[in-house]
């Protein structure tokens, strides 16, 4: 998705830089450059800000599973079992 994305700007950015300037030269160059970022640069922090995200998502269910837990069983040891029933191998891992 994030290099359909980056070729799409690319293109823009060339068609924008052609109309201004009418020099292939300097439309090909903005061209390669603004997809050299997208396909280096930008891909590489999209994909490290979706971890981020996808971790803070998995620090929430973790929370509020093992809350809910804590308040039927009422102690700490059965809630925390019951809430990484749920839970995906990394915060697991991580846990133990």
């Amino acid at each position: 998705m994030t290099l359909i994305i980056g070729l799409i700007v690319s293109i823009v950015l060339g068609s924008v830089c052609y109309f201004s300037t009418v020099n292939i030269y300097t439309t090909v160059s903005i061209f390669v450059l603004s997809l050299l970022y997208f396909l280096i640069y930008a891909n590489r922090k999209i994909k490290s800000k979706n971890t981020k995200i996808h971790r803070f998502h998995e620090c929430y269910h973790f929370i509020n599973n093992f809350l809910i837990a804590l308040s039927i069983k009422g102690h700490i040891s059965g809630a925390l079992s019951s809430a990484l029933e749920s839970q995906e191998k990394d915060l697991i891992e991580s846990l133990n």
